[in-house]
């Protein structure tokens, strides 16, 4: 059930809710009649994944904003924890853990070159992004909405990840296997995203190995989070040199 639906959120990933919309009203379906059923069968951490992967999908199809079709996911599934005692989420989900310095160095510091160096070889097609509304605001906005790009945007997914996703299916799959499944289901994510594209997903899924490998070793979200904002902020400073 847990690996159904990240399967559907991934499949949500490839559609375009406003190009493909009964495509997308599908997977949208498929991914509430999952949850409905984890819920029945009454195992706690296969509903809490599948709630949380139908909340994501169905918050995409309105076509919002990554961040705040997370947000909503997230508030979701709080609420419905408040309702449901077994879908509440446990306080390892958001725990702060150790922060080992280097292996944040390491994991973050590799994001800098590794998106450079896609950008300036694989020359992909932003042109969704560039003719964003989003982007067309004056530079000191540009500047701003950067800082909080970097910082909320990380937020939000180490919560889903390696907050949730991971800390779930560990008891389900084992650490190797939770692990390797949000890395997968975060990687493909990134198809339509900065990284995209066939290399865009194979980045973000090593680079997700490796923030899932920082949040187990240091029991905690802050580790992968501050590793994430390297990244994220590494994403904002190409976009606004290079891409506008």
């Amino acid at each position: 059930m847990s690996i159904g639906a990240l399967v559907v959120l991934g499949a949500q990933a490839a559609i375009d809710p406003r190009s493909a919309r009964l495509a997308s009203s599908c997977t949208a379906l498929t991914a509430l009649l999952l949850a409905l059923l984890a819920a029945r069968l009454g195992n706690a951490h296969s509903c809490i994944i599948a709630t949380l992967a139908a909340a994501l999908v169905l918050a995409q199809q309105a076509a919002l904003p990554w961040q705040l079709s997370m947000t909503l996911a997230l508030l979701a599934l709080l609420g419905i924890g408040r309702v449901l005692p077994a879908q509440r989420l446990a306080p390892s989900s958001w725990a702060k853990g150790r922060t080992p310095i280097v292996w944040i160095l390491i994991v973050g510091g590799v994001t800098p070159f590794a998106l450079s160096a896609w950008l300036f070889t694989a020359h992909p097609n932003l042109s969704d992004l560039t003719s964003s509304a989003f982007l067309q605001v004056p530079r000191i906005w540009l500047l701003c909405g950067s800082v909080l790009f970097a910082i909320i945007n990380p937020a939000l997914e180490e919560l889903i990840w390696r907050g949730v996703f991971q800390t779930y299916l560990r008891p389900l799959w084992g650490v190797p296997a939770s692990i390797c499944l949000q890395a997968l289901s975060f990687g493909v994510q990134h198809l339509h995203g900065f990284p995209r594209g066939p290399m865009g997903v194979l980045l973000a899924t090593v680079w997700a190995l490796m923030l899932g490998f920082l949040r187990d070793r240091s029991q905690g979200l802050w580790a992968p989070f501050l590793a994430h904002v390297v990244a994220d902020a590494t994403i904002a400073i190409l976009v606004l040199g290079f891409v506008i």
